[in-house]
């Protein structure tokens, strides 16, 4: 005779046995980006795993638990049992759901989803999403397999039925309070990680114990336990690791040029800026950029051209790795370590940006982003940073130009902004921030057997954007501003796809920067190490502007300035320098790979180099307490 507390274990056996079976479905399915080769490193991930499942099943579940275990014997009705049971269903039902979409979803981020997700996406069209049932149709399917299995192995644990217990109520009552308190002490235990007082509640920074590289935390963690501990925005405190005037000695942060100071200062002053951010436009497909792998032919004919005539920096990174850590970088030089700016808790920070530092110059500036308008928050951020106009679907007005999902096809639209461009007072800032090479990576009608095939169906919508900019790039030199306009290409994010060389912890922010202007006076290839944030630098550089401000990159042209790239991944910080990876976490470094020799990092040199280890890491320290006390004290500019 089993007791409604063994039915109860009985039943959190089944979902944690279905939790194991979805890190398995997890780790299979993107094994080429999380590196788990060796039987160690896939243990170390199942048995981390084990507490953060427990946790993630006793917070979801707490509702049918306290129901299982209520001291009446009402709880052996067969009304209250089905009432029980559908709860338990539905709520398990949804986790899975969740927990599975990150089987695919995590390609794109390279993290587990956290309720940041809610905000990047609040102005979307739920519908939108409906369309990856049938795109991840497999993930899908299993999905409806593993809650199958959940419904069978539940009616195998047959409902309780205890009148055949004692009816002397002091028994009854006494026995079932005593299993009450057992079973409540036990889950405060399991949702906490532990009883002991020492033991702080665990949260995903703990998961960092078990693994080897920072891209594989999101196997050791599940998606409801990482929704859970992500209720409420992050709020960042103070940092002192060096004093303030320390540590921008060692990083500077605060600019000023001069034609004394940089190269190339002020060779277009006076001109006309556009920054194209391109959707997913990796390093990767770009032919010219990957000469050295025999054969590869890439998948942007017309950049490959275009590189020939424009200074391309080879060594490039994205310093976030979703849409909306790109316009805060691009053109705030305001990197992504940690949480996405738009959506914190200070988001309403002053800030230096190319439209705001250029307007007492004379610059008028406008923002241009075919989705539908208020999405991801670029609307309201591009007011803020000072842009004069925004536009977007609305004002394009013609939605029969619209793929459906997000926003009006690129070649249309880049039309259309040229069209707008052609009506702005001289000089202006202009940035545009493409869609078509989302998902769910349609094209429109009479385009879609136009461009090459890839193992991705990512890349014959990268070959359309390539195509719709050689258009926008036709119209606009028959344009009188054209001559007199500096152009910059860059990728929102990075996106892993076939080749090793993009798939390890720093490959994977890979991306292409170039710099283009009609006159050919930028041409070559860079090998200085670049990041997102050192566009605005170095826009504002190539401008002749002479003001300070606070920039957390640096001037490109200047090449005595401390060059590095930083990103964070999962609270994993990662900082290069020359070709000097270092992985950091909880205040120590725990990685060093020489990139130069060891692009898909294999071998760790911490223990044989410490001393570079111990300099790079003061680097990083004093370039996070910048980041982190500027943005905590509101001194992103130097206004009073």
């Amino acid at each position: 005779m089993k007791s409604s507390v063994i039915r109860l274990i009985e039943r959190m056996v089944i979902i944690l046995v279905l939790y194991t079976l979805m890190r398995a479905i997890f780790i299979v399915y993107n094994n080429d980006l999380l590196k788990l080769n060796d039987n160690t490193s896939i243990w170390n991930v199942f048995t981390g795993g084990f507490q953060f499942d427990v946790s993630a099943i006793l917070y979801t579940n707490i509702l049918f638990i306290l129901l299982s275990i209520l001291p009446f014997r009402f709880r052996e009705n067969t009304v209250y049992q089905k009432i029980c049971k559908w709860i338990f269903l539905v709520v398990n039902g949804l986790c899975i759901i969740i927990n599975m979409m990150d089987v695919a979803y995590y390609r794109f981020t390279l993290k587990r989803t956290t309720t940041s997700v809610f905000s990047e996406f609040r102005n979307e069209n739920p519908l939108n999403f409906v369309r990856m049932i049938w795109d991840y149709r497999t993930v899908s399917l299993m999905i409806l397999i593993l809650i199958l299995l959940m419904t069978v192995a539940y009616k195998q644990t047959k409902e309780v039925n205890e009148r055949y217990r004692s009816k002397k109520p002091f028994l009854y009552y006494g026995l079932n309070l005593l299993w009450m308190g057992a079973v409540i002490i036990l889950t405060i235990g399991g949702m906490r990680g532990g009883l002991a007082h020492s033991v702080r509640p665990i949260t995903l920074s703990n998961a960092s114990a078990y693994i080897k590289e920072p891209q594989q935390r999101a196997a050791v963690l599940n998606t409801p336990f990482s929704l859970i501990r992500t209720i409420g925005k992050k709020t960042l405190q103070p940092i002192h690791f060096f004093t303030q005037e320390e540590a921008e000695d060692i990083y500077p942060v605060v600019q000023q040029f001069s034609e004394e100071t940089e190269n190339r200062f002020g060779s277009y002053k006076g001109n006309n800026v556009v920054i194209i951010i391109w959707e997913s436009f990796a390093r990767e497909w770009v032919g010219n950029l990957n000469i050295d792998v025999p054969g590869y032919e890439g998948y942007t004919p017309f950049i490959d051209s275009l590189c020939n005539h424009s200074l391309v920096y080879t060594n490039a990174y994205a310093n976030g790795v979703k849409s909306i850590d790109a316009i805060p970088s691009v053109m705030t030089s305001l990197p992504h370590i940690g949480l996405p700016f738009i959506s914190s808790h200070y988001s309403g920070n002053k800030l230096n940006s190319i439209p705001q530092l250029l307007k007492p110059e004379g610059y008028s500036s406008a923002f241009f982003h075919g989705a539908n308008n208020g999405s991801m928050g670029f609307l309201a951020f591009a007011n803020q940073i000072g842009f004069d106009r925004y536009y977007g679907a609305t004002e394009f007005g013609d939605n029969s130009q619209h793929d459906g999902y997000w926003g009006i096809w690129d070649r249309p639209f880049l039309e259309y902004m040229k069209t707008q461009l052609d009506t702005m007072k001289q000089p202006f800032a202009a940035s545009v921030f493409t869609v078509s090479s989302h998902h769910p990576y349609q094209l429109p009608k009479g385009f879609e057997n136009k461009y090459r095939e890839g193992e991705l169906p990512l890349m014959k919508c990268i070959g359309y954007t390539d195509d719709a900019l050689r258009n926008f790039f036709n119209m606009a030199k028959q344009s009188s501003w054209y001559e007199n306009t500096l152009f910059v290409i860059v990728a929102d994010h990075s996106i892993p796809g076939v080749l090793p060389g993009y798939k390890a912890s720093a490959g994977a922010y890979r991306i292409p920067i170039i710099f283009f202007h009609p006159k050919g006076e930028l041409t070559g290839r860079d090998t200085t190490l670049a990041q997102q944030i050192d566009i605005m630098p170095t826009v504002l550089n190539l401008l002749g502007y002479d003001k300070p401000f606070v920039s957390f990159g640096q001037n490109l042209m200047n090449p005595d300035k401390p060059h590095i790239a930083v990103m964070n991944q999962d609270d994993n910080f990662q900082m290069i320098r020359n070709d000097s990876l270092i992985l950091f976490h909880n205040n120590e470094v725990y990685g060093l790979y020489d990139l130069a020799a060891d692009r898909q990092q294999k071998t760790n040199l911490i223990d044989s180099q410490k001393d570079k280890a111990e300099s790079l890491e003061k680097m990083l320290k004093a370039f996070i307490q910048s980041y982190n006390n500027r943005l905590l004290n509101n001194e992103l500019t130097l206004e009073k």
